[in-house]
């Protein structure tokens, strides 16, 4: 994998590149970053290039973003399923390059905007602005200040709101924002104060919104460096205020062994969000669950008993999309050996999906779970043939089948995200399982295993790479 470019190197799932990260129980370092707001600017920018015809109600456009035609020059790209490939992808913002300071880029869910953190208007100054399917119609939302940084913009599933972070305050230092998805907004700061402004207190990437588009779950370092906080904010409050689900002072000091939250919040359709972390002196980690507003909090008995009758370690979980159902991974039966399990959360008896073998393997804890857009399968990336080696896999919802789509052929080399088309026949993959430290894309079948790997993009430089992939609508 590669070590440090001057650019982020995933998007869909956490970006790298922040100082104060932290491994979990496992070794792993969970994957942060973030960064900055505040005024706005009307003046026109330079608009890209039409790009193919929009997307249609069962099309899929594929976006991807990196360093694709020039090395070090960050650009966003796209084109549609089903093109010949290897393709070259139209590339905006046809002026200036994208925020190379974490992921930025996105799109909404239902395939129609996308937003994007750039220097369009004035070079070196990095604002959000968004634009239609194919990147028409470009609009700035929001324009940075002097020294402010913009980081990881996010659709809310409606698609009205974009959360992004930002460093006003202290520079590194990032806060939670959102704005309305239109031009000349005002953003809403989300995360609350510091009682002192230092660069180690800071917001992660791994925000989540809920399905209805009202609640932000996140976590952060707020209180104490070293300690990684769980929060949840409702964004249509008029003064919104975030509420702590997993304070600092309920997180034991990090030499006991304790570590606080890792990964991504999940919503269900019933007003909880749920947190992995790790808060006890001994033990593993516990999937946690509380109300909206925050309060309730308690930790769920989910996974099997192990053969020892020790609990279990809870690592990667998502959420179907109605919210009824949980998908998690747990080192049971097996200590060290992490399956994903399928519950029903309202009579959650656990069904295997995979059948790992290899110990200290697992699902990518920092890495979401993707459901196909029939709900019948989850795609995921697991290292379960060589500890270390992150693959992508599909199995299916009714414990039948688990397989892997691609082999890593070059040590060391990692799949960083994958994306469903929307008829669910195939999987978008990004990773560098081809050659080692070169990130490139494929399109992989959804039914075979250990397919040949043939890069998607073509014309990408010596030295570039692909930093981040969409397939929209989104399921």
């Amino acid at each position: 994998m590669r070590v440090a470019k001057l650019f982020p190197v995933i998007l869909m799932a956490a970006a790298c590149g922040d100082s104060n990260t932290v491994p979990d129980a496992r070794g792993r370092a969970d994957a942060k970053t973030a960064d900055a707001p505040s005024t706005i600017d009307s003046r026109p920018i330079d608009a890209p290039a039409m790009v193919d015809a929009p997307v249609g109600p069962t099309a899929t456009r594929v976006w991807v973003t990196g360093d694709l035609a020039v090395d070090n020059q960050l650009k966003a790209g796209t084109f549609l399923d089903g093109a010949t490939l290897p393709v070259t992808p139209t590339l905006l913002p046809a002026a200036g390059n994208l925020a190379a300071n974490g992921k930025s880029f996105d799109v909404s869910a239902d395939g129609t905007k996308i937003a994007y953190i750039a220097d369009s208007t004035t070079t070196g100054r990095f604002d959000l602005y968004l634009a239609g399917a194919d990147g028409s119609n470009p609009v700035m939302v929001f324009q940075a200040p002097t020294g402010v940084t913009l980081s990881n913009p996010q659709f809310s599933p409606d698609g009205t709101k974009i959360a992004y972070l930002a460093d006003p305050a202290l520079a590194t230092m990032k806060d939670l924002f959102f704005v309305p998805a239109t031009a000349n907004a005002t953003p809403v700061k989300l995360s609350p104060d510091r009682t002192a402004n230092l660069a180690t207190l800071d917001v992660f990437t791994s925000l989540v919104w809920s399905p209805d588009s009202k609640y932000i779950g996140y976590s952060a370092q707020l209180t104490t460096a070293g300690f990684d906080e769980a929060m949840v904010v409702d964004t249509s409050a008029a003064t919104p205020v975030s509420k702590f689900v997993i304070p600092k002072a309920d997180i034991a000091t990090q030499a006991s062994g304790a570590q606080g939250v890792r990964g991504f919040a999940a919503f269900d359709n019933a007003g909880h969000i749920y947190f992995r972390a790790r808060l006890e002196a001994a033990g593993g980690f516990k999937l946690y669950r509380a109300n909206v507003d925050g309060t309730a909090r308690t930790a769920l008995t989910l996974a099997p008993a192990r053969g020892d009758a020790s609990a279990a370690d809870f690592g990667a979980f998502a959420i179907t999309p109605d919210g009824t159902k949980m998908v998690f991974s747990a080192d049971a039966p097996t200590a060290l050996i992490y399956q994903l399990y399928l519950v029903t959360l309202a009579t959650p008896t656990p069904l295997k999906l995979t059948n790992a073998t290899v110990a200290g393997t697992e699902p990518a804890f920092n890495n979401p779970l993707m459901f196909s857009p029939d709900v019948s399968k989850v795609a995921f990336i697991a290292d379960y043939a060589v500890n270390g080696d992150f693959e992508p896999h599909v199995a299916k919802l009714d414990g039948t089948e688990d397989i892997r789509l691609a082999k890593d052929v070059v040590m060391n080399g990692d799949t960083e995200a994958l994306s469903w088309t929307r008829d669910g026949s195939a999987v978008w993959m990004q990773g560098d399982l081809s050659v080692n430290n070169e990130t490139r894309v494929y399109r992989l079948s959804a039914t075979m295993a250990d397919q040949a790997l043939t890069g998607a993009i073509g014309g990408i430089p010596t030295g570039g790479d692909v930093d981040g992939t969409y397939a929209v609508p989104k399921p």
